[in-house]
């Protein structure tokens, strides 16, 4: 029946659950020698190329014709092919979505198309994924609207209706509107064909340029592998999920940063399928592109109350993000890593709980964050040399960040160029920019992380992946700050969180 058939997945998701850690390398390195036969992989970069030809043959014609309707032709081209090559495209237009420092904002507005409008797949897909992961009679107990209300990189999602709440346990009548998300057809396949020719690439260049092994392009890409395959996973999204709540008990207690997780409905979870609390709230998107200056009309949104300005609303939006993701990387050692604007919803209740902030009597917003698949907890070794790298970085000690950085390199130091010369560049870069104080909105940290990546190949260091991988985190939250303008230091906010976490570490 369906209570057994759910029991049976949740029971054996507790080993799944392990995946979602950076360490579980040696799980990916099995998942890596069984992606199939090489012809697949052979299949795949052919498929690559078919998807690609359209763009590159249009292109010329498109360029000529540009304010003729060659500009949409091209881009429907463009995200066609994404769309069609899977999850790992999508993933990385959804990325450069969010790094408006680094690509024009037409090409992001482009890109932030896929945060949560990927093609969807047919209706008889789903109900086949449901009765496969849930029993065939799961339309006793769930009722699913035919549409999805949202598709993104690995799944899509319904809105729904719990028939049966005697089923779950301890549910209100508040809960019974029910958010189902279920995995594309072939999304896991698709994926560990992708990496395979990720590997097979980043092979291929490190023994065409020897200087690449510099940039721990094979240790990273190790990483970013033992993030997205579990993303795949939906009973490890349901950890994660449960892990925030309970990080972020706003929920529950109403006490804290005012900060929602989807609830997870046991025993309605299964690898491909998940069933969670409906929270209804407004995309960040829609605030990204509104003008600053508008006030709460007809002409605007549902989002931002009465009165209140657009930007007053981008402003209190800005801070709550980066408090909450501020709080993710100092204080809980849980972040969510995929915090692009499609992931990100926001609402002004218009009766805050006891424990809602208010700023000088005015409403302050909530945050709804969705898609907790992709999470990085770092180990005790990664923290510790993180904290103390952006602890020099802050305290504009850019010398002591080159030497740490040299101290902990993962790679041979006696092939390192020019040590001194690295340190002396790192400090000229930190220099540089903490004389003007790292704020959101004057000066681009992609730049700066961009730029000690080239140093770091140009002397040959090793960087650590953890550290790459939190920078990342901060670079995509960035993106989504700068948008918003928030007038916060970053460095400033992080420094009582970054003091109470290196106090922790020494106690």
């Amino acid at each position: 029946g369906l209570l057994r058939r759910t029991s049976e997945c949740e029971t054996s998701a507790s080993s799944a659950v392990i995946a979602k850690e950076p360490a579980a390398t040696s799980a990916v390195a099995g998942r890596r020698t069984a992606r199939g036969p090489w012809w697949k992989l052979l299949w795949r970069a052919f498929l690559v190329l078919v998807r690609a030809a359209p763009v590159a043959f249009a292109s010329p014609v498109c360029w000529l014709l540009w304010h003729r309707g060659g500009e949409r032709l091209f881009w429907s081209l463009v995200l066609g092919a994404l769309q069609a090559h899977g999850p790992l495209a999508i993933k990385f237009a959804q990325w450069a979505s969010t790094r408006p420092d680094i690509l024009p904002a037409s090409v992001c507005h482009h890109f932030a198309e896929l945060q949560d409008a990927v093609r969807p797949h047919p209706y008889p897909s789903t109900a086949a994924a449901l009765a496969e992961a849930l029993g065939p009679e799961w339309e006793s107990v769930l009722q699913l609207e035919k549409q999805p209300i949202g598709s993104g990189c690995m799944a899509q999602v319904y809105r729904g209706r719990l028939l049966q709440p005697e089923v779950v346990a301890g549910i209100s009548e508040a809960e019974l509107d029910i958010a189902v998300k279920v995995r594309h057809p072939n999304a896991l396949e698709q994926v560990d064909l992708d990496l395979g020719l990720m590997h097979h690439a980043v092979w291929l260049l490190e023994s065409l340029v020897p200087a690449a092994h510099y940039l721990a392009m094979s240790e990273a890409l190790a990483h970013f592998e033992a993030f997205i395959v579990p993303q795949a996973d939906l009973r490890i999204e349901a950890a994660n999920l449960d892990k925030f709540r309970k990080n972020f008990g706003f929920s529950d207690h109403g006490h804290g940063l005012p900060v929602h997780f989807p609830k997870v409905l046991r025993p309605f979870v299964s690898e491909s399928v998940l069933v969670e609390t409906f929270e209804p709230a407004v995309p960040l998107r829609t605030l990204l592109r509104q003008g600053p200056d508008e006030t709460h009309a007809a002409r605007c949104f549902d989002g931002v109350p009465g009165g209140m300005t657009i930007s007053e609303a981008q402003d209190r939006v800005g801070g709550l993000c980066m408090d909450m993701f501020l709080q993710m990387l100092f204080v809980d050692n849980f972040i969510h890593a995929d915090l692009h604007p499609g992931n990100i919803h926001f609402r002004f209740p218009q009766q805050p709980l006891s424990g809602h902030r208010r700023s000088g009597g005015g409403p302050m917003p909530e945050l709804v964050v969705f898609d907790a698949g992709l999470a990085v907890r770092l180990s005790r070794g990664d923290r510790r040399n993180f904290l103390e790298v952006f602890h020099a970085i802050a305290t504009n000690n850019g010398r002591r960040a080159g030497e740490l950085m040299l101290e902990r390199t993962p790679g041979d130091r006696s092939r390192i160029l020019d040590e001194e010369g690295f340190v002396s560049g790192v400090a000229d870069l930190v220099g540089a920019v903490r004389s003007g104080g790292i704020a959101l909105g004057r000066v681009r940290l992609g730049d700066v992380f961009t730029r000690m990546l080239g140093l770091a190949c140009d002397h040959r260091v090793k960087l650590e992946t953890a550290f790459v991988t939190a920078a990342t985190s901060i670079m995509v939250i960035e993106g989504v700050g700068r948008q918003l303008k928030p007038l916060t230091d970053i460095v400033l906010a992080a420094q009582p969180l970054l003091i109470e976490a290196l106090a922790e570490r020494f106690l």
